[in-house]
């Protein structure tokens, strides 16, 4: 019973919050009729993996039924109940449920009625169909979709296991330590991550049918005369197309900012034990001679010997990345666009350990 519980709450939670499939959407019967409205129609009903199903009506409730357990409820905040059927038996091998495929069903049924979590998001008739009586899609906002993926790809995106080098390496006091990127991890290039979706949406208009019966039968007063009866009647007929649309997002990842900390004030915090760039100058010059120094160098004034255990100083580096993206939208339609739009930045921490060791004047006595 717990484990049935848990379905019931997962799919409550997944309709309730959206996030973008990956698989194409199941189609669903037409919405009611409305202006600029898209109804939910008939109920919808997802197939789940253990044979069971998860029912979803248009005005909200849901029902889930498995093989020996009932739940049913709305979204109102009332909660679902539930009643056993039949005790299961103990000799029959339990058959666990694939709650990833079970998630990504009600993704692709949300998909298909625009649902996410600030509600419906579907965009009226393209002008290229208008002109239809009472026409409505659930075809989902472009830029609804652009910042899903662009959003999807900014965070998910890997960023480059950049290294630090340091020379003299151990430092030593008094003398600057001079650090930089490592060119074989990371050589300052724009990186880029790329994703595309295809969305199925339906196209539903309505149409006018006039009706015109005529009838002959014996008249009810003098049945040796013919009368004729007319009907006319109007019906609504709803019709629908399906249509796609495609949108291709790539993110250019450029890097912004570099902070670094030395890692020698740990006890109290040192401006001089930090240093941050705003341009390129900020990856480090790597050592190629003693007259080509680093503009990311640090003097140290005491050893780490008190880091000795851990390995030495931590040295930080904070590159901070811009992400950028680029998308691509096309449909059956021929409506077509493309366009560039900034995402928030990234931030990369990478570290490394930097031992420093102190040396001392000697006197030393000379013989006469």
């Amino acid at each position: 019973m717990r484990t049935i519980l848990t379905i019931t709450a997962l799919a409550i939670i997944s309709v309730a919050g959206f996030a973008l499939p990956t698989a194409s959407a199941q189609s669903v019967p037409g919405p009611n009729a409305g202006v600029g409205a898209v109804g939910l129609g008939h109920p919808v009903v997802i197939q789940l993996p253990d044979g069971g199903t998860l029912t979803f009506s248009p005005e909200g409730s849901y029902k889930v039924d498995v093989p020996t357990f009932q739940v049913g409820g709305g979204f109102g905040g009332s909660g679902g109940t539930g009643s056993q059927v039949s005790p299961p038996d103990p000799n029959q091998a339990f058959q666990p449920v694939d709650l990833e495929a079970l998630d990504l069903a009600i993704r692709q049924s949300n998909a298909a009625r625009c649902l996410t979590e600030m509600g419906f998001v579907c965009e009226p008739a393209p002008p290229a169909l208008t002109g239809r009586l009472n026409e409505r899609s659930t075809r989902v906002s472009t830029s609804w979709l652009i910042n899903q993926l662009g959003n999807k790809l900014d965070g998910d995106a890997p960023l480059p296991a950049i290294q630090i080098d340091a020379n003299p390496d151990p430092g030593i006091t008094g003398i600057p330590t001079w650090f930089w990127i490592d060119r074989s991890s990371y050589d300052g290039q724009t990186f880029s991550a790329s994703d595309a979706i295809t969305v199925p949406w339906t196209l539903y208009w309505d149409e006018i049918v006039h009706h015109h019966d005529v009838s002959s039968a014996p008249c009810a007063r003098d049945p040796t005369q013919q009368c004729t009866t007319t009907h006319d009647w109007d019906e609504t007929v709803t019709h629908h197309e399906q249509h796609y649309d495609h949108i291709t997002v790539s993110v250019d990842f450029s890097p912004a900012q570099f902070a670094w900390d030395f890692g020698d004030d740990t006890q109290t915090w040192r401006a001089e034990s930090h240093a941050s760039f705003g341009d390129m100058n900020g990856m480090g010059q790597p050592y190629v001679d003693p007259q080509t120094p680093s503009l990311v160098a640090h003097n140290y004034s005491e050893s780490s010997l008190n880091f000795f255990d851990q390995g030495g100083f931590p040295i930080q580096l904070s590159m901070t990345w811009t992400a950028t993206a680029t998308w691509h939208f096309t449909s059956d339609l021929g409506d077509n666009s493309s366009g560039r739009q900034t995402f928030g930045v990234r931030v990369g921490q990478y570290a490394m350990r930097h031992q420093v060791r102190e040396s001392q004047p000697v006197l030393v006595a000379t013989q006469p």
